[in-house]
């Protein structure tokens, strides 16, 4: 499984995130992905901050995936950014599979 998870700061009040995140996670899921999904930072130097969680089953998908929305994508943080918020860490994470399993 490939993940690509993105930190995001942002002005108080979440009406323009909740909006942008009804058209990227369909975005996402349109193009490939095998779950999109938007947590709450609770704990730690980032409570009160958001992470996206976009999962794909490989690599090469989330590169096709990119490649197929983006510009609907850059549109979309293009609203982000203007409304205040901030992407402030993108990771990308290949799963680590057990070969001794």
């Amino acid at each position: 499984m490939f993940t690509q998870a993105t930190r995001w700061s942002g002005p108080v009040g979440e009406a323009i995130a909740d909006a942008t995140w009804r058209k990227a996670q369909p975005l996402w899921m349109g193009a490939g992905a095998h779950s999109a999904q938007r947590f709450n930072i609770i704990e730690g130097a980032n409570a009160g901050q958001q992470m996206t969680v976009v999962r794909f089953n490989t690599r090469d998908d989330w590169e096709k995936a990119r490649e197929k929305i983006s510009h609907e994508r850059s549109n979309l943080l293009k609203e982000l950014e203007t409304a205040g918020f901030k992407n402030e860490e993108t990771m990308l994470l290949d799963e680590v599979i057990d070969q001794q399993r």
